[in-house]
């Protein structure tokens, strides 16, 4: 689209917010300025050194601006690193054009194909979302640490404790983490969708504690889909490490508790018609393995407590008894 205007136009693409964001319209921009330079190459070979007069004009006054931008690590700033190359190579055309005794360029004013006050709106938006984007992640790091002490509580047995903490992460998310997200839906991706699942995790561990179920979606709906099932996978690990401790006091009864919960879970998931393997296949993949070593748990501790009570019954069954002792009467 933008390499289709300037064709028509000479000049960028102006910014239409309702159809791209800021950053996708920087990539597109910063894309076509690459396919300009390899425009250049072939108006070169005819001679026009006009259009790539042009083309370089637009790329360097892109590169300029650009440079207006604090780019944090990510899509766009790898997408920019290439500008400074487009110039030079359109700088270089330019040269090879004018050494053999082509065209040559215009004298003069050039005409201005960016718009600065186009892009310096767009980079001041880009600013204000860095800026709440840093204090989001400053508010989730400490919501995501309460979670993570909540259930450290309850591996401690300390309920008490973990209503607490994750009333606290409750509140950030109610008061501060939400409201923010619902003015600019872009910072869910990323710290705010991660303390969404340590949350959801800490939370059906709490409920799984006291109650001894597993919590469905209907009671977790102000999270997305994928923020719960991603708490629902990472709870199997918790009940794997409770396991464990309840192994080492021999509970039998409170493994196989564990075992029930996980197996359910992998069942499920798995049943699921339209569960996003492709984001999840890790955690599932863990999940299966979870599974496998609480069957061997649960195998390992009945042999155990079968041979610290004089080993498995092997006496004969009261029919085959009576059927023997008459067959030896009989002889």
């Amino acid at each position: 689209l933008a390499l289709g205007h300037f064709f028509s136009t000479g000049r960028l693409l102006r910014l239409d917010p309702a159809l791209v964001r800021d950053d996708e319209y920087l990539l597109g921009i910063l894309g076509m300025a690459q396919d300009l330079a390899d425009y250049s190459v072939g108006r070169a070979a005819a001679l026009d050194a006009a259009s790539v007069e042009m083309a370089r004009d637009l790329v360097q006054e892109l590169s300029e601006e650009m440079l207006r931008f604090d780019l944090r690590n990510g899509p766009v700033r790898r997408k920019y690193d290439g500008l400074k190359y487009a110039v030079r190579r359109l700088e270089t055309v330019l040269y090879e054009l004018s050494a053999v005794g082509g065209p040559r360029p215009r004298e003069g004013e050039r005409p201005k194909r960016v718009d600065k006050e186009d892009l310096g709106e767009l980079r001041g938006r880009m600013e204000a979302f860095d800026l709440a984007r840093e204090r989001m992640i400053k508010r989730t790091r400490d919501a995501q640490r309460a979670a993570k002490h909540a259930i450290f509580a309850l591996h401690r047995g300390d309920l008490e404790a973990s209503r607490k903490k994750l009333g606290f992460v409750e509140k950030v998310l109610q008061e501060e983490l939400r409201p923010a997200v619902a003015a600019e839906p872009g910072l869910r991706i990323g710290s705010f969708t991660a303390v969404g699942e340590e949350y959801v995790e800490a939370k059906l561990f709490l409920l799984w504690r006291e109650e001894g179920r597993v919590a469905g979606m209907e009671e977790f709906q102000e999270f997305q889909v994928d923020e719960y099932l991603g708490g629902l996978c990472d709870l199997t690990g918790e009940v794997v490490r409770y396991a464990v401790a309840k192994g080492t006091e021999r509970d039998v009864d409170a493994v196989r508790m564990c075992l029930r919960a996980n197996l359910a879970i992998c069942t499920t998931l798995e049943g699921l018609e339209n569960f996003p393997f492709y984001k999840f296949k890790d955690k599932l993949r863990t999940l299966k393995m979870s599974v496998d070593k609480l069957q061997n748990m649960v195998y390992e501790m009945v042999l155990s407590k079968a041979g610290r009570l004089g080993g498995i019954d092997n006496t004969l069954a009261p029919a085959e008894e009576s059927k023997e002792t008459t067959h030896n009467e009989g002889a």
